[in-house]
């Protein structure tokens, strides 16, 4: 199905944000008590053999900045638009071009595993990065970046794209 998430054999090779999650609870693992609900996930069923795995719960609802939007805490989008792009277009994946407020400064937390300041790169009105090898996830501080609330907006929320 055209403009849907699937690998595709020889496609561009591309870092995409394909979902959010936004985070209410945090269970540190083995420790905490966990749900019901959650026993079938992954790192629940073998937090026992890992220290240090993290279980992170979604909100209800999706709130950006005071907006309550009609969207659960976690969720993929619906289809790949260019807005989705991490990748800097005609790089390898590995290197993205982000807004400029992206880029860590003094007193702002930096995007998860990406605090070195040789990684980033100033670009025009944008920032490039070179990503850390190998990771799962990124996070970044919304409290520490205030300017990603708008950013946040733009992204294609609702399935039609208008939002």
């Amino acid at each position: 199905m055209r403009g849907t998430f699937r690998f595709v054999k020889g496609a561009p090779d591309l870092h995409v944000i394909w979902g959010w999650l936004q985070v209410d609870t945090i269970l540190k693992l083995p420790a905490d008590r966990v749900p019901s609900w959650a026993r079938y996930h992954p790192h629940v069923a073998s937090a026992a053999n890992r220290r240090k795995n993290t279980l992170y719960v979604a909100t209800a609802a999706l709130r950006i900045g005071t907006q309550t939007l009609p969207l659960p805490g976690g969720g993929v989008f619906q289809r790949y638009e260019s807005r989705l792009q991490l990748t800097k277009p005609g790089a390898n994946r590995s290197v993205w071009s982000l807004p400029a407020w992206f880029a860590p400064s003094a007193g702002r937390r930096s995007l998860g595993y990406h605090e070195e300041p040789a990684r980033w790169s100033a670009a025009g009105d944008r920032v490039e990065l070179q990503t850390v090898a190998r990771a799962q996830e990124f996070v970044l501080d919304t409290g520490d970046n205030p300017e990603m609330l708008d950013w946040i907006r733009q992204l294609p929320w609702v399935a039609d794209g208008d939002g």
